[in-house]
């Protein structure tokens, strides 16, 4: 066949293999023609097989993390979770990383708790960084994150030593504390939780990570909400 002839037939059928470069060199090891070649690449077959897989719902989410922990592109964080939002609107992992951005990289407390609702709604949580009193005094304490869900109110220290789970039905009360705290933490917004347990009851108080009186107030409205 003459080299028309094969450009011809590969342009109105095109090819069944991806041009990787060994199979490029066989073919010209087997005598074809560098119009065989552009043929064979510009074929409509030959660019849907090269064209870059689009980023799955996970990819999306993983980008996203990683562009706002490592390399601290918070903007666009933001933007990676807007696409993931469009290919999965049910899926409630991005609203709830939204809502986490919103309110630590950019202290929008009114756009962190609409993404907050959503992802609770679509099943998922809102997630507060805390500074959890230990002792009763706040003069002991360490760092954790509060989950707020539908159905449970989960606290998980980062030293996985002051931790608990409950359903939401337990929470006997939330309200902002009043009591006096030692001077380091008289600027935050304290808060506690009472926890029933049968007959008895237990108190966690925490310092939102922001010291804001608006995300006290914020995880108040959730749990009220439920």
């Amino acid at each position: 066949m003459q080299v028309g002839d094969i450009v011809t037939i590969i342009k109105n059928n095109g090819v069944n293999f991806k041009l990787t470069p060994v199979i490029k060199r066989e073919l010209i090891a087997a005598g074809a023609r560098p119009a065989v070649i552009r043929a064979v690449v510009n074929n409509p077959r030959m660019r849907r097989m090269n064209k870059p897989a689009q980023p799955t719902y996970n990819d999306l989410i993983d980008q996203a993390l990683d562009s706002y922990k490592k390399q601290g592109k918070r903007e666009n964080s933001v933007r990676i979770l807007e696409k993931a939002i469009t290919a999965q609107p049910e899926n409630p992992v991005a609203y709830q990383m939204l809502g986490y951005i919103y309110l630590y990289a950019f202290n929008n407390f009114a756009q962190a708790e609409k993404s907050m609702l959503v992802s609770i709604a679509k099943g998922g949580s809102a997630v507060f960084r805390v500074f959890h009193d230990d002792n009763g005094k706040f003069t002991a304490t360490c760092t954790g994150s509060l989950y707020i869900s539908r159905d449970t109110v989960r606290f998980e220290s980062d030293s996985n030593v002051h931790t608990f789970e409950v359903s939401m039905s337990n929470v006997a009360q939330m309200k902002i504390d009043t009591m006096a705290a030692t001077p380091k933490w008289k600027e935050h917004s304290i808060y506690k939780i009472i926890l029933r347990t049968g007959k008895s009851r237990s108190k966690f108080r925490f310092a939102p990570l922001t010291g804001a009186l608006e995300e006290s107030k914020m995880v108040e409205r959730l749990i009220r909400k439920k």
